[in-house]
């Protein structure tokens, strides 16, 4: 009897992490931002997402990622038994500590790797003649 309602509890609780998972499963990017002396690096790991389901916009100040992960396997017949990789679109905004070259911004993806360099932008000085 005690064993009968543990295992419902148990099989219960496996199908309550089912339906959590379906709403938790993360789909963020997870990223780097990196700076060195002239840039800021940003590497984003993003697995299982093609080329095609990206795009990267550039303000001075900020990167918007945007990526869809791909849906995985909805076969009829097919059951998850655990599910904790997410799908679906998201849209990510990294604001920079400093200004940026835009123009001279460049992506690489590679091997489910996005990397950005954004070179920073350097501020110009102007010396005045005092009156």
């Amino acid at each position: 009897m005690v064993n009968d309602v543990l295992k419902t509890l148990r099989e219960k609780q496996e199908d309550l992490g089912k339906t959590i998972t379906d709403y938790t499963a993360p789909t963020t990017p997870y990223l780097d931002l990196v700076e060195t002396p002239d840039e800021f690096i940003l590497i984003a790991d993003l697995p299982g997402v093609e080329k095609e389901s990206l795009s990267v916009d550039v303000t001075s100040d900020s990167v918007t990622i945007t990526v869809t992960f791909p849906v995985g396997m909805e076969d009829e017949g097919v059951n998850y038994v655990k599910r904790e990789r997410g799908s679906g679109e998201v849209t990510r905004t990294i604001k920079l500590p400093a200004e940026i070259k835009i123009k001279k911004a460049n992506a690489n993806f590679e091997e489910a790797i996005l990397t950005i360099k954004l070179p920073k932008k350097i501020a110009e000085t102007h010396k005045l003649e005092i009156k």
